[in-house]
């Protein structure tokens, strides 16, 4: 009797099982996929902001999900490092562009920033965030009110005043190029752009009304250990030039690509 070496179909096999499962069943689903798992931000807040989302199931409109990326939240401890590198918060209305359930805007409203908004494509995302929203506000009086805007991130009305823009890679190049020249051409000269996974960094490297104010990897803290697959994030903050020259260090920071292009890295 001669045995057939195994060729590793077994383990597709098993790999495919436990996808399936980790679709169907919640508890499973966390163990497979540390987007999933119930985050100490959600404990704490009574809120909901895990999961994940493929880009083909964000909307109803084809043109709008060509351009958009897959959902998955921001950690919020890197949220949190990023947004305390801004100076006098008190000034700016933080606006996080394809914003999902609302994490990054739930971690802003310990901030005070004049207004907290998020943009978000998918309207059960927005639905979900608003309802956030209004939980955090519940326990909460003291903290900027978050306001969800279901929409697109390019029109969506927004307040006068200056802005600290925040974005864990949510679209593709062309509409992060369109947004950058769009930040680039307001009137006012005192904005933020945070960019958490910067994959497409180019696009504001190229504007000549922004410079650098940091770029680097930012480790997540421990709260945020087995919350998402990685235990780090690269992170470039621009700032408009009215606002002070280049940081050398920040300027230096190259950005290398892993994943196959969907992770961003500084080195």
């Amino acid at each position: 009797m001669t045995t057939r070496p195994d060729d590793g179909g077994w383990i597709l096999r098993a790999g495919k099982l436990v996808r399936r499962l980790a679709a169907r069943i919640p508890i499973v689903r966390g163990f497979a996929n540390p987007w999933y798992r119930h985050h100490p931000l959600d404990r704490s807040l009574g809120i909901d902001t895990g999961g994940f989302l493929a880009r083909d199931r964000l909307c109803a409109d084809s043109e709008a999900r060509s351009h958009a990326s897959d959902f998955a939240p921001s950690a919020p401890s890197l949220v949190r490092q990023a947004l305390a590198m801004l100076p006098e918060p008190w000034r700016l209305n933080f606006v996080d562009l394809g914003c999902g359930k609302g994490r990054a805007c739930a971690v802003a409203t310990e901030f005070p920033f004049r207004a907290v908004i998020g943009i978000e494509l998918s309207p059960p995302l927005a639905t979900i965030a608003r309802r956030n929203a209004k939980r955090i506000a519940a326990r909460h009086k003291d903290r900027p009110e978050m306001r969800i805007i279901e929409g697109d991130a390019l029109t969506a009305p927004l307040p006068e005043g200056d802005f600290a823009y925040y974005l864990f890679h949510p679209f593709d190049l062309t509409m992060v190029s369109e947004l950058a020249r769009r930040i680039e051409a307001r009137p006012g000269g005192g904005d933020y752009i945070v960019y958490c996974n910067p994959v497409h960094a180019a696009a504001f490297d190229a504007c000549e009304g922004l410079t650098r104010h940091f770029a680097g990897m930012i480790p997540h803290d421990r709260e945020d250990h087995g919350f998402a697959p990685d235990r780090d994030d690269g992170l470039i903050i621009w700032r408009s030039r009215a606002l002070g020259v280049a940081a050398p260090e920040a300027q230096r920071k190259t950005v290398i690509f892993k994943n196959g292009g969907w992770r961003a890295e500084l080195i």
